[in-house]
């Protein structure tokens, strides 16, 4: 064999070493970590910000409900600061009283402070819990099974709004004082829909208001005859006093009360809310956001009649709601879904603040929140 041929068969076969290879693979495993860390980080970054974006979206649907009807509460047509008549129906029941535009009910805690006792807390049946009203004539106990036979959840308070339902409908014809019909112009749906025959959103029971701007009469309407559109009106009920066709407008009113309690399928409590429009004896309840477990509403009153807000005090610190001109309301709410194991430590634990109550959080919990405030002012009070 030649030399140079066995210098060839000497030459070691290029490749890795045992310990080159063992390097190799250390490095392509902490690669693979850290890839993997990235990819669940960010896909629980993703889900939480997914979380906070629904939760923007669940805040701004019940805001958007609740801020279009605490503006228009204890609108009553042109007829400004001069209070209607109101015979019929009861102007101190808690479903008929249309002078009075928001009012409500505040939960009672102590020192300004309640511990959510879970993440879907049962409803709580205790008239007690709540405060009473200290306006006088008004319904001084909070209603408690004309709004939810089960129960509210507790540590959340109770609004409610008193407001026309629609568009201003026009008389055809001008009516004399002692008058029992009200021929009016016929407009597509725009509020609640009735059960039975129904002319531009009024139907048996239905209340209403007739305003002229010199004068305005609350009615309830005993019958509707939709082929000549007109509203009968009961003996109670008879207008009492002249309303000339040109300068009369007339609306339907309701009341619509805002509350929280358990979600139906018992997962969260939700935000409700019941509109009482006269012909439904107990009203129609709408579950409206899912999630929202506190809700707390401070009042702004003016006790000196300049038309400025002088402090927001609790419901049960208001001694005469004509004095209020804006409703400041805080929710609470939380995501439907919690959070993985291994974001729950992130999650903050400390107590949340709801206007004036710091909620504590339920031991455990590991759910997204965030608490959400607006300010609403009402318009017929800022009106001169």
């Amino acid at each position: 064999m030649s030399r140079p041929l066995q210098r060839a068969q000497a030459r070691p076969e290029p490749g890795f070493s045992l310990v080159e290879l063992m390097v190799a693979m250390a490095l392509g495993l902490l690669v693979v970590l850290v890839l993997t860390y990235v990819y669940v980080s960010s896909r629980a970054s993703f889900a939480r910000q997914a979380q906070v974006s629904g939760l923007q979206q669940s805040i701004r649907t019940a805001f958007d409900f609740l801020a279009t009807d605490i503006r228009m509460a204890g609108h009553l047509g042109c007829g400004g600061p001069n209070p209607p008549s109101q015979s019929t129906p009861s102007p101190n029941s808690f479903q008929a009283d249309y002078a009075t535009g928001l009012e409500g009910y505040d939960f009672t805690t102590s020192g300004n402070a309640y511990t959510l006792s879970s993440d879907a807390p049962a409803n709580d049946s205790t008239v007690a819990d709540w405060s009473t009203n200290a306006a006088p004539s008004k319904t001084q106990v909070i209603p408690l099974t004309t709004l939810s036979s089960g129960g509210l959840t507790p540590g959340s308070d109770v609004l409610v709004a008193r407001t026309v339902s629609g568009p201003p409908i026009r008389m055809t014809t001008s009516q004399a004082a002692g008058s029992m019909s009200l021929p009016i112009e016929a407009l597509s749906g725009t509020g609640t829909a009735c059960s039975g025959a129904s002319v531009s959103d009024f139907c048996a029971n239905s209340h209403g208001v007739i305003s002229s701007c010199q004068q305005s009469m609350i009615f309830q309407v005993d019958s509707v005859s939709v082929a000549t559109k007109t509203l009968n009106l009961p003996a109670a009920s008879a207008l009492q006093a002249p309303f000339a066709a040109a300068q009369t407008e007339i609306f339907p009113l309701q009341v619509i009360a805002y509350y929280v309690k358990l979600s139906t399928n018992g997962k969260a409590p939700s935000l409700y809310r019941r509109v009482f429009e006269g012909q439904t004896p107990n009203g129609v309840e709408q579950e409206l956001v899912e999630g929202v477990e506190s809700m707390q509403v401070l009042y702004g009153i003016d006790n000196n009649a300049d038309g400025v807000v002088d402090a927001y005090v609790v419901a049960s610190a208001v001694t005469n709601w004509s004095k209020v001109l804006s409703a400041r309301i805080s929710l609470l709410i939380r995501a439907l879904d919690p959070v993985t194991a291994d974001l729950g430590s992130q999650l903050p634990t400390t107590g949340r603040v709801v206007n004036d109550v710091t909620l504590a959080l339920p031991t455990g919990s590991r759910y997204e929140r965030q608490v959400f405030t607006t300010t609403v002012a009402l318009r017929n009070h800022l009106m001169p």
